[in-house]
């Protein structure tokens, strides 16, 4: 099932269409158009007569654009930020998928992380983060094979 779940985020075939779109963001359609027209965002449109769908990314961009806009930046520099942001979120998603290891919640207080193997030294860092203190803690192990 998770391996499903995996697959269609990574295919992108997670689509939503303009209406739920604007609901969901607090847009217009409008907007969403004139954003097209300058080529910040992409939406999928088989032929002229159906309604336009976006993709996942576009949906996370939509959303972060309009953050932006709200934060009070304007339109070319919302989707500057947010270009930015997806970038680097792509970057943590790619080095994590590889890297991450394990999760685990310990007495609903704390979320344990491991990441690992670092190729020089063969250890592992397990990071612990104390929900209830929102404190953040680490240690480095050595990896036993």
């Amino acid at each position: 099932m998770v391996s499903k779940f995996k697959d269609w985020i990574e295919q992108e075939d997670i689509r939503m269409g303009i209406s739920e779109l604007t609901k969901k963001t607090e847009t217009t359609t409008r907007q969403l158009r004139y954003w097209e027209k300058k080529g910040y965002i992409q939406s999928i449109q088989p032929d002229p007569n159906s309604p336009r769908s976006y993709k996942l990314s576009e949906i996370i961009k939509v959303e972060l654009i309009k953050e932006y806009l709200d934060s009070g930046y304007k339109l070319s520099m919302a989707h500057e930020k947010a270009m930015a942001k997806l970038s680097k979120m792509q970057r943590f998603r790619d080095v994590f998928s590889n890297y991450f290891k394990d999760a685990k919640i310990l007495d609903d207080q704390y979320e344990i992380f491991t990441i690992g193997p670092f190729s020089e030294t063969n250890e592992k860092i397990t990071i612990k983060h104390d929900s209830v203190n929102n404190t953040l803690s680490y240690e480095i192990k050595k990896i036993e094979e």
